[in-house]
């Protein structure tokens, strides 16, 4: 499971573990998860661990779990629930390696965001010395896909909310699979994809053929490039970052997308969704990237999208304001651009914008007679006008390409005032020659916004 969603106060009932594991019992499946200190494979630690052992059906059979002790900071307490004394007197991973490996051999395992999840078991496991062979593996975020369309977002919860399970996202391990164990029975039930759930279940026959290791290689452990271990999530009041919620993974890795993409994705909207990203997660971020075997490039084409959105939404109201900009800026530097190329983000949305409002002008008509008229990034300055309604007045201007502006310049195309202040903004204008109309001559001139004049 990623690990920045928000912690529900709703509780989910206890799952009870019981000790009898199904060894014996014919090839099924392992529903799993994670939670972990961080984001980063190489630098961070699992911390608790849950097992779910489901028969060819997806019906839990048994179920297991334990806290790790990672020998480091247990990273954001607040979301997972774990604190330093829980983990205090648990066993390490390399105690548990004997416990997790006779569990998982010879089943398909599933997951959440596997990749994710995988990611983890593998380093894990190569600190204690062991290879992990390839093995069948189910991502019951992915498959959501193909058994759940039209979906919103794809995390765990709002899966279940299409199954009708209201039970709430606890973040600890064995809740989590539990609940993950639901979407595997639905997904295995044949009621919306059966062709689909004819092919997960031949991934049984393919887990009875993995070869795992007999004994350790000490396999190359990843090295952490991170300088930070422990992190808590911050908050903000940012408007624009908002729209992260309502993204889904999709959105940012095009059509059929595989399994890393989805899984880097999900895991990059999960660390934005509080609205800020810090240098710990973007170090974290970089090293899941590399774990996962993603190139840089296509890193980056990722976190292009979430930048184009981010101008997107700054531009909704027709203006982008400084601390918008200052905003997109600072994130996109966090993500891996320039400043330079941060701000190009917002150019390129206001242009694409402009294009779209000049595209739909409508020709002035032949009995015009209101002199030059308005054209897409005109800037005008408005004083007075509050009885015949300012605000819809600038409203209605920035949402067709006009910029409202607070003082006349030489750039000024026009000033639109009503007489009532009789202020420096009209002496400026009869100074430097702006054009000044009153309010009612100004709202014909936005029925009939005109094309920007290409400059040669």
């Amino acid at each position: 499971m990623g690990l920045f969603s928000k912690k529900s106060k709703d509780s989910i009932s206890e799952v009870k573990v019981q000790e009898v594991w199904p060894f014996d019992a014919p090839a099924g499946f392992v529903v799993f998860d994670f939670e972990t200190t961080g984001l980063s494979p190489a630098s961070d630690r699992v911390i608790d661990i849950g097992m779910v052992r489901a028969d060819a059906s997806g019906n839990p059979l048994s179920y297991w779990s334990s806290l790790v002790n990672p020998l480091q900071a247990v990273g954001a307490t607040e979301i997972h629930g774990i604190s330093e004394d829980d983990v205090a007197s648990a066993p390490t991973f390399e105690g548990l390696i004997d416990e997790i490996s006779r569990r998982i051999q010879g089943q398909v395992l599933v997951a959440h965001n596997a990749k994710f999840d995988i990611s983890f078991l593998k380093t894990e496991m190569a600190r204690t010395g062991w290879d992990f062979p390839k093995t069948p593996t189910i991502c019951t975020m992915q498959e959501s896909k193909n058994f759940i369309p039209g979906l919103t977002k794809r995390n765990l919860q709002t899966c279940l909310g299409f199954l009708g399970v209201n039970q709430q996202v606890q973040h600890r391990a064995l809740g989590d699979a539990a609940l993950t164990t639901t979407l595997l029975n639905f997904y295995l039930s044949q009621k919306t994809n059966a062709k689909r759930t004819v092919e997960l279940l031949a991934l049984l026959n393919e887990a009875t053929k993995v070869k795992w290791p007999s004994e350790r290689t000490f396999p190359e452990v990843p090295k952490s490039k991170s300088t930070q271990k422990h992190w808590r999530k911050s908050s903000t009041n940012s408007q624009i970052m908002k729209i992260i919620k309502n993204m889904m993974p999709d959105d940012l890795v095009g059509d059929d997308p595989d399994e890393v993409d989805l899984s880097y994705a999900q895991t990059l909207l999960e660390a934005l969704e509080d609205g800020v990203i810090s240098t710990a997660e973007v170090s974290a971020l970089d090293e899941l990237a590399s774990s996962l075997n993603m190139s840089k490039e296509l890193q980056l084409q990722i976190h292009a999208k979430i930048m184009r959105r981010l101008a997107e939404e700054s531009w909704k109201d027709g203006v982008v304001s400084k601390s918008e900009q200052a905003e997109i800026t600072a994130t996109g530097e966090s993500l891996g651009f320039s400043e330079t190329e941060s701000k190009l983000f917002v150019k390129e949305i206001e242009e694409l914008r402009a294009s779209k409002i000049s595209a739909n002008a409508i020709d002035l008509p032949d009995n015009w007679n209101f002199g030059e008229p308005l054209r897409v990034g005109d800037r005008v300055v408005i004083t007075g006008c509050y009885e015949v309604g300012r605000t819809e007045l600038e409203n209605q201007a920035r949402s067709l390409g006009i910029k409202i502006t607070g003082a006349i310049s030489g750039k000024t195309s026009m000033l639109v005032s009503d007489g009532t202040i009789g202020g420096t903004k009209d002496d400026d204008a009869k100074k430097l020659g702006v054009r000044t109309v009153t309010p009612e001559v100004f709202r014909e001139l936005l029925k009939y916004i005109q094309p920007k004049l290409e400059t040669i």
